[in-house]
């Protein structure tokens, strides 16, 4: 039996968002404690956490006196953490009901360690409900897709549990798993890929996660949280950011994704396929960006 679920939320200048999606956290079964995780953000945001902590007994505040960015806030979070199992939590983000109850039983079904549920992106105005049935309503898959820049998606349906190191970061870890393994504090900036980094690392000492279609959770709308975050920065900082920290992460990985996840090129090549990728996903935003009409005035 475990002492139940610690759950790690690392925050920057967004008291303002977990307004919206604390509670889905304090609804999960089994949960000892919420942490909040402040890196490094404003005496204003921190006494607003600190407000909103206030009202449930099991949730505490973390403060961190300089920024130290999503990966080494997540490791904080673990050393605080006092249960058996952690889950990541994202301040955007709302967990649907039984979220962790059904990520630690399917987790403990197949024999993992670390397991991920699906992740829906909420359209503008569009309500958890209907995010969730259109979820449902997309054609199921046997396997993650990944694709030739080692791209994959959170917000796939798939047919069932399915062993696979590529994870959203949103993961319920066994806390033993800290003993061998660490998300990497030199994935600077929007760390992107700091999470499959972490699973790559596990899957080489071992240790397999699984993704499970059947725990949700509902990202908010993109345009409607503004400010702050872990990962908020310009676009052009944005990307270059994204570009450094795909060259670190194939530095790290490239090898073990060619040798046992099918995974072909080079880390050259791999990079090109990757930057082509993010370049023609920046022209697609922008070209629709472009066709939204103004509301009339």
């Amino acid at each position: 039996m475990s002492n139940g679920i610690s759950i790690v939320i690392p925050t920057y200048e967004r008291a303002h968002v977990l307004e919206r999606t604390l509670d889905s956290y304090m609804a999960q079964v089994d949960v000892k404690e919420v942490i909040l995780i402040d890196d490094g953000g404003s005496e204003a945001n921190a006494s607003h956490l600190r407000d909103l902590a206030s009202v449930h007994d099991n949730t505490r505040v973390v403060r961190l006196r300089d920024r130290v960015g999503q990966p080494q806030a997540r490791m904080h979070g673990v050393q605080e953490a006092s249960a058996d199992y952690v889950l990541f939590g994202e301040d955007d983000v709302i967990l649907g009901p039984e979220f962790s109850e059904v990520l630690l039983a399917h987790g403990r079904a197949m024999g993992v360690e670390v397991v991920a549920g699906a992740v829906v992106y909420l359209r503008p105005s569009e309500r958890v409900s209907d995010g969730r049935a259109r979820y449902l309503a997309q054609p199921a898959v046997p396997q993650v897709p990944v694709d030739r820049a080692v791209g994959y998606r959170s917000d796939i349906r798939l047919e069932g549990d399915v062993l696979t190191a590529f994870l959203p970061g949103l993961m319920l870890v066994n806390r033993r798993v800290f003993d061998r393994v660490a998300f990497d504090s030199r994935y600077r900036g929007n760390a992107y890929r700091e999470e499959t980094d972490f699973t790559l690392h596990a899957w080489r000492s071992g240790i397999r996660s699984a993704r499970c279609p059947h725990a949700l959770c509902f990202h908010l709308p993109r345009a409607e949280v503004v400010g702050g975050g872990q990962h908020r920065m310009p676009g052009w900082r944005y990307e270059l950011s994204a570009i450094a920290n795909n060259w670190r992460f194939l530095a790290r990985n490239a090898e073990h994704l060619r040798a046992s996840h099918g995974i072909k090129g080079s880390n050259i090549a791999l990079q090109l396929r990757f930057i082509m990728d993010r370049a023609r996903s920046v022209i697609r935003a922008k070209i629709a960006a472009s066709k939204v009409k103004p509301p009339l005035t």
